[in-house]
């Protein structure tokens, strides 16, 4: 999903921790990354309809940043550019089957190589098979169910356009049991931290969940909580001046056929996604997006 922005709320782009003192112990950091989540659908960015207080709260009480972009508009590839710090052009990292390898750097393995415990919960679409021991201590992808059925039958205008109904439960999404995993080690963390005679190693979280991305949906009652009738005018859907795919992928998955307000219902449903995300209040909370 090609978009002009990025949020950044904290930005842990090529982040290298400092050595700990014993006056300031390290900090501890947990990285939220949605996925395809435009920062103009918040907000605190100026969305005049979306409902999201939480993020609006975290970034009155942390960093906004109004002017960061990302190297590549699709999963894999952005992945590796801000995990490395390096733009797409650098290494070559341009298709989905594209991940970072051992040979290379990464955010992850400057972490564990300060003394971090590293821990993920959720999808990979960034790290090789042969990165994983370098990068992490453990990674975990709990299923889950995101989305719906499909919203229309087969041959109809819509089967394509990737919108389901609602995901059957608020606590059955594969983001909640995710996130929930995560909230059961800080759990636990503190429990161990309280019976610990010294001090334990800190921590990185890593958090690559999936909402708001395709297909479009969201656990009632954020599915129905976007009247589309509310939105502002979307963007015109002719391709005009841009790149001849935009036109051929608008007639292949048969978009052409449908009206303004299917696509206020999509988008309604996307916002509602969104809504959806909770990021718990604890220690220092990064959130980036592509």
């Amino acid at each position: 999903m090609p978009w002009q922005g990025v949020v950044a709320l904290v930005c842990a782009l090529a982040y290298v921790p400092p050595p700990a003192s014993a006056a300031q112990p390290p900090r501890n950091f947990i990285l939220f990354q949605p996925d395809e989540m435009r920062a103009e659908s918040l907000g605190c960015y100026g969305h005049p309809v979306s409902k999201t207080p939480n993020f609006d709260a975290f970034a009155q009480s942390g960093t906004r940043f109004a002017q960061a972009h990302v190297s590549y508009t699709v999963c894999s590839q952005s992945r590796a550019a801000f995990a490395t710090g390096w733009p797409t052009h650098v290494r070559g990292h341009r298709t989905l089957w594209s991940l970072l390898h051992d040979w290379e750097p990464n955010l992850f393995k400057y972490f564990k190589s300060a003394n971090y415990s590293v821990h993920w919960w959720g999808k990979n679409d960034m790290l090789a098979e042969d990165a994983w021991n370098a990068s992490v201590d453990t990674a975990r992808l709990i299923p889950g169910i995101n989305a719906g059925p499909n919203a229309f039958e087969f041959g109809e205008p819509g089967y394509y356009s990737f919108l389901s109904r609602a995901a059957p439960g608020l606590n059955a999404t594969l983001d909640h049991a995710n996130v929930a995993a995560a909230i059961r080690f800080l759990k636990q963390r503190a429990l161990d931290e309280a019976m610990a005679e010294q001090p334990l190693p800190p921590f990185f979280i890593f958090l690559p969940l999936l909402y708001p991305h395709p297909p479009y949906s969201a656990p009632e009652p954020f599915y129905s909580s976007i009247d589309p009738a509310s939105l502002p005018a979307l963007r015109p859907q002719n391709c005009d001046n841009k790149p001849d795919y935009h036109a051929l992928i608008k007639s292949y998955r048969n978009l052409t056929a449908l009206d303004d307000t299917f696509f206020r219902r999509l988008h309604a449903v996307y916002l509602g996604s969104i809504s959806y995300r909770r990021p718990p209040h604890h220690t220092a909370i990064t959130l980036c997006t592509h």
